[in-house]
């Protein structure tokens, strides 16, 4: 079917229609999801490049008669942007719309039907599914299709129209979906290695991306380059990455260096060069493209054959001009080529390429698609990589030498007289000046030092092992920096207070060092120094596979030792792994992890659903009879030393699968029978008692238990509680009067009224109104509040934008709380270099930016003269 920019364009306003009106929260019909999922985006439609104006101007820029057509959607599709958004969204809007004509081309559905029909013949497992750049959803779509028990989706999608079609859609998913609104470089760390599949139809283009978690400007110059390089880190351990990309990444020369560090952490499954038309139907575009699948490793020791292969590339001489071709693809090009016709050609950019075209419905590539898919993953894919439970994030083998712990330097009585910041205490600040010496008080000012990180091993956390200090010099009132070491074998520091930049050298020369010892180091303090010592944050060992009720302190086996867990993250399905060293008792701890699972999920079961827990008991009485068959009783006092090892489950372990008679333990009666008492149902004509009850029992007012304890029918409940309970209209949930007419009572009125101005005749949701309505405290005038520049709760945005207007120009604030100090940045124009800015009489200038900062941190610039006395010059500060 050929593409129909007029239909495409209906389509696409259809949807946003749509979503723009959608309230988040309420369900759509069918046939209003099936509208969003027709939006195809902007890829293709050049004439959102015009303006809403008239025919004439469209006709002066260049607009043809066919473009003409599309005149009055456009218009259309601006006015209803105008409608629903404020001018300055509607301004990003309609720029990030014009920027998606030359990325949004949208995936054809064969693709990812196919991928995940081939991902399901090879089992492989799909609990936790990234989307990097999600458009309309396809991808998800197809996912759920083929994995309906799938536990969680992330989307990702930065173009704010297509985000919130995507919302629309996947707030109707029957699986847990993430959709964020953002660039895939704002994205959370804290998802990174939990996710099982990242696939997409990535974006393509010389864009360069900005992400402090990557420095190598070859992996953020170009953003196809970085999509891989995120994706991976997304990834878990034997993950696997699907990407739909442009056939630059493989053929262009100036890559390899993306495509070494994808190999390097990463294995071969499959490469498929695609039809240059796979998205004209879609997209209205014919671009050389291909879909690439590998398999994390970061464990990798050595390149295979064909990875080398991939990585190269060669000129070929073509009847249109030189082009260059991956070494790969053109050693078995006859294999993985979907298309009818492979021919020189050109690209879409008119330069000389390999051409390949599909004759037909684009659907009809399935099946070559299959066939390529399926050689990959029957040579390539390893299983074993993904059904190992855990991940030694650590490859070095170094980890035979320890670290000596030297004695800490201990507070001396407090005589703190300066500023404290907002988030400081004296103590914390004292600790920062037990590290200095008298050398050091001659250099730096005591009252300003501040620990701004902390280096500690986890197997003595009370200890810091590395200290960062950060205070202002004494002669020019600027911070300096200074590393302090609690280690024996770190007695190389410099004496020297310095300055950021070597500062940041020294740091990244102590994280090298510590690094070939066998610990594992945490970090806390500033975040912005965190990427400094990532060579040994690295060496964390990590858990995948949690349990639902896992929490810190819990008891494991990983890759044959035995230690607990840290930082547990259940969402991302990921924690710290602390080695306790206690393998030799291996044996007996598989055998209780087996016993204490299954007593904590038996307890679970118990608590929501007791008649299905039979089968989990025999399965518990069975593996406590195996545990004291081999080893004796539980609360046998060698049992019950390991067994506290557990910290969050051990004791409970011990107290609720065995009990005390005399001088001995038995079986707990949980191994038999249900501990859950069955309670007669309550039968009540007060209103009170029936409310209590409902709160005690169920935590909540639940008006179906309240009617069924008085026997009246739920309006007669409602109406004998009476002005004891409200309508929460935020969710519609029953609430007692106190509860409701507490906490952020602004916030509940505002959406008490949003629901009454929808539903003007529910009498509930009036009483509520009404209610919170007369409870709303007294406004403080705004002459009456008083409140300072630079005060640390005032969000940085703030003192940005009154920067910005202060000085004319573009002004970003950032506040430090570790040196509880504000950095400036602004270009300098005649506001900054002049209107505020101020020459001493040496002729030395304080631009405007460095007086704001002062400003923000109720300080005064600091200057000194020179003056001639007996023959030397001294420095004399001036006062302000």
């Amino acid at each position: 079917m050929a593409y129909n920019v007029g239909q495409k364009l209906a389509n696409n306003i259809n949807a946003i229609r749509i979503a723009l009106s959608w309230d988040g929260a309420t369900s759509l019909s069918d046939g209003e999801l099936q509208l969003l999922r027709k939006y195809a985006g902007f890829g293709g439609i050049k004439v959102i490049l015009y303006p809403p104006t008239n025919v004439e101007e469209w006709r002066s820029l260049g607009a043809t008669d066919s473009d003409l057509k599309h005149f009055d959607s456009i218009c259309d599709l601006h006015q209803l942007l105008l409608n629903s958004l404020d001018s300055l969204v509607y301004k990003q809007t309609v720029s990030s719309l014009k920027e998606s004509t030359l990325t949004a081309f949208y995936t054809p559905e064969v693709v990812p039907r196919t991928l995940f029909e081939i991902l399901k013949n090879y089992d492989v497992p799909i609990q936790r599914l990234y989307e990097p750049s999600a458009g309309s959803g396809v991808f998800i779509e197809e996912a759920i299709r083929a994995y309906p028990d799938l536990q969680h989706i992330t989307a990702v999608e930065k173009d704010l129209l297509t985000g919130r079609i995507l919302s629309a859609i996947n707030h109707h998913n029957l699986i847990k979906t993430d959709t964020h609104i953002i660039g895939l470089e704002e994205t959370s760390n804290d998802e990174n290695g939990s996710y099982d599949l990242v696939v997409s139809n990535i974006p393509f283009g010389n864009f360069l991306v900005y992400d402090p978690e990557f420095k190598d400007k070859e992996l953020t110059g170009r953003i196809h380059n970085y999509f891989f390089a995120k994706g991976l880190n997304k990834l878990k351990e034997g993950g696997v990455m699907a990407y739909i990309t442009t056939d630059a990444f493989f053929n262009s020369p100036s890559n390899a260096q993306i495509r070494r560090y994808l190999f390097d952490r990463a294995d071969f499954v499959s490469l498929a060069v695609m039809p240059d038309n796979l998205m004209k139907d879609s997209g209205n575009t014919q671009a050389p493209s291909h879909l690439l699948i590998v398999q994390k490793n970061s464990q990798k020791e050595a390149l295979a054959m064909h990875e080398q292969e991939l990585i190269a590339s060669e000129k070929v001489k073509g009847l249109l001009g030189d082009y260059y071709q991956n070494t790969y693809i053109s050693e078995h090009i006859d294999r993985i080529v979907i298309g009818d016709k492979i021919e020189d050609g050109l690209n879409q950019y008119g330069k000389p390429c390999k051409s390949v075209w599909h004759e037909g419905d684009i659907s009809q590539i399935a099946i070559p698609l299959k066939r390529i898919l399926t050689s990959g993953f029957e040579h390539n894919y390893t299983k074993k990589a993904v059904e190992a439970p855990s991940v030694q994030v650590d490859i070095s083998d170094v980890g035979k030498l320890k670290l000596t712990y030297l004695a800490m330097p201990e507070n001396a009585q407090s005589n703190f007289s300066g500023q404290i910041g907002l988030f400081d205490s004296v103590e914390y600040l004292d600790r920062a000046a037990a590290y200095l010496s008298e050398k050091d008080l001659k250099i730096v000012d005591k009252q300003s030092a501040r620990i701004i990180t902390t280096i500690r091993t986890t197997d003595k956390p009370s200890h810091e092992c590395i200290v960062a200090i950060a205070a202002k010099g004494i002669k020019n009132n600027q911070y300096r920096y200074k590393l302090y070491s609690n280690l024996k074998e770190v007695d190389y520091l410099s004496s020297d207070w310095l300055k950021a930049k070597d500062f940041g050298s020294e740091i990244v020369r102590t994280s090298i060092f510590l690094s070939g010892y066998a610990h594992t180091f945490t970090y806390e303090g500033d975040p912005s120094l965190e990427n400094r010592f990532s060579l040994l944050l690295q060496k964390a060992t990590h858990y995948y596979r949690l349990q639902p009720f896992y929490k810190d302190g819990t008891l494991v086996l990983n890759n044959g030792e035995v230690g607990l867990l840290e930082q547990v993250d259940i969402d991302h399905d990921r924690a710290l792994f602390k080695n306790l060293d206690l393998t030799r008792n291996l044996s007996l701890y598989k055998h209780y992890i087996t016993l204490r699972d299954s007593y904590i999920t038996l307890s679970e079961q118990e608590k929501y659903n007791p008649e299905e827990a039979s089968d989990l008991r025999d399965k518990l009485n069975n593996s406590y009879e195996s545990f004291v068959e081999k080893y004796g009783q539980l609360n046998r006092l060698a049992n019950k030393k390991l067994i506290l090892e557990d910290r969050a489950f051990g004791l409970t372990v011990l107290s609720s699968l065995e009990r005390r008679e005399a001088e001995q333990f038995v079986k707990a009666d949980v191994l038999t029978k249900s501990a859950k008492k069955i309670k007669e149902a309550l039968r009540t004509d007060d209103p009170i008692v029936a409310l209590s009850h409902s709160l005690n029992d169920l935590g909540r007012v639940d008006i179906a238990f309240i009617s069924s304890a008085m026997g009246v029918s739920p309006n007669e409940a409602v109406e004998l509680l009476g002005d004891r309970i409200l309508l929460n209209p935020d969710g519609d949930t029953w609430e007692t009067a106190d509860h409701y007419l507490s906490g952020n009572v602004v916030e509940k009125m505002t959406k008490a009224e949003s629901a009454l101005s929808r539903s003007k005749d529910n009498i509930q949701y009036k009483r509520s109104y009404d209610a919170i309505v007369a409870i709303q405290p007294q406004r403080i005038p705004f002459e009456l509040l008083d409140f300072n520049l630079g005060e640390r709760w005032i969000p940085q945005k703030y003192y940005s934008r009154f920067g910005t207007e202060l000085f004319e120009g573009d002004t970003k604030v950032r506040y430090f709380p570790s040196m509880d100090s504000f950095k400036v940045v602004v270009d300098h124009n005649i506001k900054v270099d002049r209107e505020y800015a101020i020459v001493n009489a040496r002729g030395s200038k304080v631009y405007g930016y460095t007086l704001f900062e002062h400003a923000l941190e109720n300080t005064a610039p600091f200057f000194t003269y020179e003056i001639e006395k007996d023959g030397k010059k001294n420095g004399f500060p001036i006062m302000n």
